[in-house]
């Protein structure tokens, strides 16, 4: 278990590549799980956030299978969720000072939101290096495909997000 958390540390530091997990769906699911966990960044809205986080995972899974699909590497992509989700779930911890920092100074101090876009950037890069490797496309591909995958899960969890949290 613990060369399987030091592979996802690696994959943060781009020392790792997908095909350096275990093909194993059990692995799938608890990398899945270890994602949402630490996805859940309001605990005043538990509920909430459990469920945005749950729908944010599913649709990055169903984003990434259809892009291997595309590129005819279906059978990558237990190994490639895998690894998305265990590196955003060692980015979601890292990024947890960062945001209770946000939430603590608000607009006051831009220091934290340089961090927290530093913080985007990076998790933008691992994501692209991880589906330069499953798709073999070229870098400035993956990093399009990273942008775009980061932008529809947006698109399409912004009104979940209104519904689940109504304005005061």
């Amino acid at each position: 278990m613990f060369s399987i958390l030091q592979t996802f540390v690696a994959l943060c530091l781009f020392r790792a590549r997908p095909q350096d997990l275990p093909t194993s769906n059990a692995l799938l699911w608890m990398a899945a799980m270890l994602a949402v966990i630490s996805g859940v960044q309001d605990l005043s809205r538990p509920l909430a956030s459990v469920i945005l986080a749950l729908v944010q995972i599913a649709l990055v899974a169903a984003l990434v299978q259809g892009m291997l699909r595309l590129r005819n590497f279906p059978d990558r992509a237990t190994q490639t969720l895998t690894a998305l989700f265990g590196a955003n779930a060692v980015l979601n911890l890292l990024s947890l000072p960062v945001i209770s920092w946000l939430r603590e100074v608000g607009e006051t101090d831009p220091t934290p939101q340089f961090f927290a876009l530093l913080l985007v950037g990076w998790i933008l890069a691992v994501t692209a290096t991880i589906l330069r490797e499953s798709l073999e496309v070229s870098r400035g591909a993956a990093i399009g495909l990273s942008i775009g995958l980061s932008l529809v899960v947006l698109m399409l969890t912004l009104p979940l997000v209104a519904w689940l949290v109504p304005a005061a």
